[in-house]
């Protein structure tokens, strides 16, 4: 026992040393051969085993690498760990150097309940943010999910993802990996909408093709096909997409449009000196040889989208904002802040609040409302809102003046009313308990709820 101690010990410290890992794995690979080694030592030889697969995979070809992996599965460590996540990020680059590698079987050798906490965060580096392991792991096994997958691995994608979206809610690549897992299994009306979810987060061509091909609407098809068309203006990539338009449009009869969108595939293809599509000519044999081609614009491109926007925004609830104020961040750049009808401040960058007319202090936007993070809240298809909308889902602004009353709630936190106006306490700071006070307030639903800051004034009753 003294001896393998002594050759434990000595291959650890050798296996430190790039040039020597190799010498330190067959010192100790030989014990484990022969059946030789205590499962006290399993955890030091795993070490001394990864260092030496870590310096010498490219080197040692495909099959000793993957002997390599199966034989860390023979050993009893902890598991999660450092040790065993570290085997998985060597498994990854294992499978970029070698094609022949199963990596999803791997996966579930490895386990992903195995993942710890701090696999689950991303890396902050100075220019940029790299993927966190769990990350990695999703995108190496989704190139291999292409070539087929196993039901149970199917299943363990499906769990992995699942926890990847709840962590990630703003990425939307992986609510369409979802999809795409979901689409696999069976489960299209669930696929469908997991490329909702992504498409809320960012609204890529890619995103809406795909949910084209799902779809068995038709409207909903087409309006996708359109939106993809909206989102990717540069014709070298939508070619695909314009020849399944034009063969939707030739089915309804509109072969003018049709052909608008065949003549678009026909030059892109033809500048770039590609091969044209066998589809473009199937596709020209249906129009009839007279036909001109449309004059398109991006109207009516907004008009047969519709209905995929209505899609998207349909479930999302839906309120009126006040424009408060425009300001420069500390970061130099232009944001807004605005209240919602009970007064809660909401402040966005500026360029997310697009609405065709010019925003003012003082006017009210209508929106839907996607909760991306527990606390946050993001504004999409702003539009000015109509004095109708505002008194349906805002309220009627009124103008109270009167004596400024703070209390305090049973948890200390402060609020006040002037007459039967309530203020919350995010509206009263530097305000003083009994000052005469002006405030603008949304009457709704019998209830007056100040909007802005009251502002005192010089009156001494009210």
């Amino acid at each position: 026992m003294d001896n393998v101690f002594s050759i434990i010990n000595e291959a650890f410290k050798l296996s430190r040393q790039e040039a020597t890992t190799e010498q330190a794995y067959q010192m100790v690979e030989e014990l484990l051969r022969q059946d030789n080694l205590s499962t006290t030592y399993h955890l030091t030889f795993a070490w001394i085993a990864y260092r030496r697969l870590k310096a010498r995979y490219r080197q040692i070809g495909s099959r000793e690498a993957r002997r390599g992996l199966a034989e860390y599965f023979r050993l009893q460590t902890e598991r999660p760990s450092v040790l065993h996540s570290s085997f998985l990020y060597l498994a990854i680059n294992i499978k970029k150097e070698y094609a022949d590698f199963q990596f999803i079987k791997f996966l579930r050798m490895w386990g992903p309940e195995n993942f710890r906490e701090d696999d689950w965060v991303p890396f902050q580096a100075e220019q940029a943010t790299i993927m966190s392991l769990a990350q990695k792991t999703i995108y190496q096994a989704m190139a291999e999910l292409k070539n087929g997958a196993s039901p149970e691995e199917l299943v363990m994608m499906n769990q992995l993802l699942s926890q990847a979206v709840r962590r990630y809610p703003k990425t939307a690549e992986h609510q369409r990996q979802l999809g795409m897992v979901l689409v696999r299994q069976g489960l299209r009306d669930e696929a469908i909408q997991a490329y909702k979810q992504a498409l809320l987060c960012e609204r890529k061509a890619y995103f809406w093709n795909e949910l084209a091909e799902l779809t068995d609407d038709t409207k909903l098809r087409k309006g996708a096909l359109c939106m993809a068309l909206t989102a990717q203006r540069n014709d070298d990539f939508v070619g695909a997409i314009h020849l399944r338009l034009a063969e939707m449009l030739i089915l309804e009869g509109d072969h003018a449009q049709a052909l608008f969108d065949l003549g678009k595939v026909y030059t892109t293809y033809s500048q770039h000196g590609w091969k044209i599509p066998a589809d473009y000519y199937r596709l020209m044999t249906l129009i009839p040889k007279e036909m001109t081609a449309a004059k398109r614009d991006y109207k009516w491109l907004e008009r047969m989208a519709q209905p995929a926007a209505d899609f998207l925004l349909d479930d999302l609830p839906q309120a009126v904002f006040l424009v408060e104020r425009f300001f420069t961040s500390k970061k130099g750049q232009e944001m807004v802040a605005l209240r919602d009808c009970k007064g809660k401040p909401v402040v966005m960058p500026k360029k997310k609040l697009k609405t065709r007319e010019p925003l003012l202090p003082g006017s009210f936007v209508k929106a839907r409302m996607k909760q991306t993070l527990p606390h946050q809240t993001e504004l999409l298809s702003p539009t000015i809102a109509t004095e109708e909308e505002v008194s349906l889902l805002f309220g009627k602004a009124v103008s109270i003046t009167g004596k400024l009353l703070i209390k305090q709630n049973a948890a200390g936190k402060a609020f006040a009313f002037v007459k039967n106006c309530y203020v919350g306490a995010p509206l009263l700071d530097g305000l003083n308990n009994g000052q005469i006070v002006s405030v603008t307030a949304i009457e709704k639903d019998g209830k007056t709820t100040a909007i802005q800051k009251p502002e005192p004034t010089s009156a001494t009753t009210a």
